[in-house]
């Protein structure tokens, strides 16, 4: 069986919805922490920076 991805992104580009997408996707989970000091204007392509 071939899986292939959507041909659209299931995320927001935007990068505050982004944030509130993580935050309520891993809100429940022990040891994890969603940052939310970063910028819009510190992303790339509209990604988040690998470091």
């Amino acid at each position: 069986i071939w899986v292939y991805p959507p041909s659209t992104s299931l995320l927001s580009s935007d990068l505050e919805c982004l944030k509130w997408q993580a935050y309520l996707a891993l809100g429940g989970l022990d040891g994890i922490c969603v940052r939310s000091d970063v910028d819009a204007q510190g992303t790339i392509g509209n990604r988040l920076p690998n470091a």
